[in-house]
């Protein structure tokens, strides 16, 4: 199959790298996969940096006429037989220059929990002319269903997947980023990974340092991500701030954005998500495949990751003190914590493994393109 992957967003989330993780897999698979985005954004710097075949785009807008057409002269290139969309702002660019190419099948990936009601003439069109729906999360599709005008049938959760057969190993990559910040062996190091941003909840677990620290003398803390815009600039040094006045400057690293973040939670002892929301959760994830006990908020579409004391904790969002008592918890017990880490690598392997959401989108574009040629045939 030809297969084209589309993101034209600049951020670094879930929903932007799910889209070079799907087409590396496509890859491998023998497909021909292309990944369309913007230039020199992290999904363009990603793709790139895994050598991954990808055109770069100017789509900027809902009505971008000279993006449609841009968009439709790849479309003739490149003959692909499926187009499958990661950001629903895309699609009516998507949708117009599919329309000047050929009739082949269109499929929505939605990545983002909306608090927005969008029933009007516009978006009933878009989700119309779009063929299959998949969520990341029972949480995304109930959304759906409140928020826009879609045809039920049209949608289904299909959870994201990780490479945990080949990047996300444990023990692959051992304590080296203990050695880059000076972190011994028989520290304990807990990890918090993701943007670095108010509803990411990083303040959460500064405020339960120092109850952690005061049973845990060792622990030392790591934050993988990066700062976009002031509004996070600010957040971040609000952040440092805090920490120096709780006088543990010297137990908290910040790594910045990272590329090789599953080094990064190789080291770690523990890795916490403390969003007050989130639609899925790659983190956890990604900490579960390294047999990391991880803990996340009740709430979202974390629950469908985390069995709470099987294969991770739960934990009221906004509550440090609890979050504190979760981490103490599960550390104070280092067999229990290795025994939830590897039930943890369990349940990726079974529900969130990279290999099982390609051969499951795989399936659903062949049935797409079946009943395409059918439909085709039909008009001939």
């Amino acid at each position: 199959m030809n297969i084209v992957q589309i993101v034209s967003s600049p951020a670094s989330g879930g929903r932007e790298l799910d889209s070079v993780l799907l087409s590396k897999a496509y890859t491998e698979m023998g497909h021909n996969s292309l990944l369309i985005c913007r230039k020199d954004t992290p999904v363009d710097k990603a793709a790139r940096n895994k050598g991954l075949q990808v055109w770069n785009t100017k789509m900027d807008g809902y009505l971008n006429p000279v993006s449609k057409l841009n968009l439709a002269r790849q479309f003739r290139k490149f003959r692909p037989d499926v187009i499958d969309a990661h950001w629903t702002k895309d699609l009516s660019n998507i949708i117009v220059a599919r329309s000047l190419y050929k009739r082949v099948p269109l499929i929505l990936t939605k990545h983002v929990y909306s608090t927005v009601e969008k029933k009007d003439i516009f978006h009933t069109w878009t989700f119309k002319k779009t063929d299959k729906v998949l969520a990341v999360s029972n949480l995304v599709k109930e959304n759906l269903f409140n928020t826009v005008n879609v045809d039920p049938e049209k949608v289904e959760t299909l959870y994201n997947g990780i490479d945990a057969e080949k990047e996300w190993f444990p023990g692959a990559y051992g304590n080296s980023f203990r050695r880059e910040i000076n972190c011994g062996d028989d520290d304990i190091l807990i990890g918090m990974n993701g943007r670095l941003n108010e509803g990411k909840g990083q303040m959460e677990l500064v405020e339960a340092m120092p109850i952690i620290t005061a049973f845990l003398p060792s622990a030392k803390f790591v934050f993988a991500g990066r700062s976009e815009g002031q509004q996070e600039l600010a957040y971040q040094q609000k952040l440092k701030e805090r920490i120096e006045e709780l006088g543990l400057t010297d137990r908290v690293h910040f790594a910045g954005f990272r590329y090789d973040l599953p080094v990064i939670v190789d080291s770690c002892d523990l890795v916490v998500m403390c969003s007050r929301f989130e639609t899925f959760g790659m983190v956890l994830i990604e900490s579960m495949a390294m047999e990391k006990p991880v803990i996340g908020t009740n709430a979202g579409g974390v629950p469908e990751i985390i069995e709470d004391g099987v294969n991770g904790r739960l934990y009221p969002p906004g509550n440090s003190r609890k979050l504190a008592e979760c981490v103490i918890g599960i550390l104070s017990d280092r067999k229990s914590a290795l025994v939830m880490g590897k039930a943890g690598r369990g349940t990726v392997l079974q529900k969130f493994n990279l290999s099982k959401m390609a051969k499951d989108s795989e399936k659903i574009y062949l049935d797409l393109i079946s009943k395409y040629n059918i439909l085709n045939t039909t008009c001939l």
